[in-house]
């Protein structure tokens, strides 16, 4: 359900406040400064969806900025966000670039570097709140999208500018149990039209490792190796390595972090639950249920078990806490097939 503050809620001479601390509490740390002399008005709601937030901001002609000591200062540092302007317009700088901001395309914002926005007339949009490690898998070097505006009339970003626009609108209709995997589908979209703003010269190469990346989760439950993955995807180890040392990674590293991800998906997913832990590991791609156990708690913080507590299935029924039957069911299975 939607949480909606509304400066309409309090007294006038208090609403300007009232405001700030409203989008600093529910978006992040901001400096206001209304442009004309006119009363003011300022209403901010959000929705969770899956990992995401949703927000929907309306308010009067102003000037918003974030400085570099409000980076430091709050926990909002590790979000991206996505500007999809529904009415009004105005700019943004970061990083040295500028943008016009207004109704079709949307602009990425870093809230880990300063800042500003001059909405230079009454305004309505929707602000899209991304985790910064979820597009971090995705773009390697996102800081150089920041201020940049993706066309909205034609192409993928026309498709993501509407699929942005008519999200917060249809969410509910959408089981909470997929919105975590509808929210992935989101931000890979987000990052492919982010990707296609670059320049013709740098877009084969990412183009490439995007390629890389979806052979990858498509075959993550295989014995995958270096060299695997070069035949599969018709490259050479050489290439293959350079590609994800651009990320500060090793093509083995991400195999390894696509596994862990896909089960703490599969494990906290409803749907999921007639499944047992083991089972839903080899399908990760591990062959050792004591190894990807501890994996799981290195990176999550608890057991594979324990993230299943308060989980439950359609049906209301408690998801599977089992390992060794899934560990025969998955033994059988591979027998059959050989």
């Amino acid at each position: 359900m939607m949480k909606r503050w509304s400066s309409s809620d309090v007294a006038v001479r208090e609403r300007l406040n009232f405001w700030v601390d409203a989008v600093c509490r529910n978006l992040v740390q901001l400096r206001c400064e209304p442009l004309r002399d006119q009363p003011f008005f300022g209403e901010i709601g959000y929705d969770e969806f899956g990992p995401l937030k949703l927000v929907r901001v309306q308010s009067v002609a102003q000037r918003v900025s974030r400085t570099s000591k409000d980076t430091t200062s709050d926990a909002a540092t590790e979000f991206y966000h996505v500007n999809i302007m529904q009415g009004g317009r105005g700019s943004m700088s970061q990083n040295g670039r500028q943008t016009g901001v207004g109704s079709g395309g949307f602009v990425f914002s870093d809230s880990n570097q300063p800042y500003s926005i001059d909405f230079t007339e009454n305004f309505s949009s929707n602000v899209l709140r991304i985790p910064r490690s979820m597009l971090l898998q995705r773009i390697r070097a996102p800081e150089s999208y920041t201020a940049m505006r993706v066309d909205g009339a034609t192409g993928l970003g026309g498709m993501v500018t509407l699929l942005l626009r008519e999200l917060p609108l249809n969410q509910q209709a959408i089981p909470s149990f997929l919105q975590a995997r509808v929210a992935e589908n989101v931000v890979d979209l987000i990052a492919a039209a982010l990707i296609s703003t670059q320049d013709a010269a740098a877009l084969p190469t990412r183009v490439t490792l995007t390629r890389v990346k979806f052979w990858i989760e498509t075959h993550l439950v295989e014995d995958l190796t270096a060299e695997r993955i070069s035949t599969g995807c018709r490259l050479s180890v050489r290439h293959l390595n350079r590609l994800f040392a651009r990320e500060d990674t090793s093509v083995m590293r991400y195999v390894w972090d696509r596994r862990l991800a896909r089960a703490h998906r599969d494990l906290t997913d409803p749907m999921s639950c007639y499944r047992s832990i083991s089972d839903l590991a080899y399908s990760a791609g591990f062959t050792d249920t004591s190894h990807f156990s501890r994996a799981y708690r290195a990176r999550y913080g608890k057991a594979p078990s324990e993230a299943r507590d308060g989980v439950s299935g359609p049906s209301d029924t408690p998801c599977r806490r089992d390992q060794a039957s899934g560990a025969r069911s998955h033994s059988e299975t591979m027998h059959r097939h050989r």
